[in-house]
């Protein structure tokens, strides 16, 4: 199956569909190019985006269950707030590497959550 790309927007073709003869059709109708793109085509950047998003949500969201299990209330709200605060505190980053440095972070404090909750 094939697409083609406006802009940001995209459409795929039906099986069946004459890619040439669309191609034509959008250039007559629309006065431009279209670039077609493979089914393997790399995701695009808003797809990408809302995929890390709902990776940061779940995490966050693990964190904060995972706090919520320590025996003493001084830690425990202490780890929430701090979750909170490092979360919000990054909420503007936009640079992919360094959301990835920083999820991976969590990663490893999750894990640290979760080897102290029960001492």
């Amino acid at each position: 199956m094939r697409g083609f790309a406006i802009g940001r927007n995209f459409y795929w073709l039906k099986p069946g569909t004459y890619a040439k003869r669309t191609r034509l059709f959008l250039f007559w109708r629309f006065g431009f190019r279209v670039s077609f793109l493979s089914p393997s085509s790399p995701p695009s950047p808003s797809k990408m985006a809302a995929s890390s998003r709902a990776q940061v949500l779940d995490l966050y969201r693990a964190m904060l269950r995972e706090s919520k299990h320590f025996n003493s209330y001084n830690y425990r709200t202490y780890a929430v707030r701090r979750i909170r605060d490092a979360f919000r505190e990054n909420k503007n980053v936009k640079d992919p590497v360094e959301i990835q440095a920083l999820v991976n972070k969590a990663k490893r404090d999750l894990g640290l959550i979760r080897r102290q909750e029960f001492q």
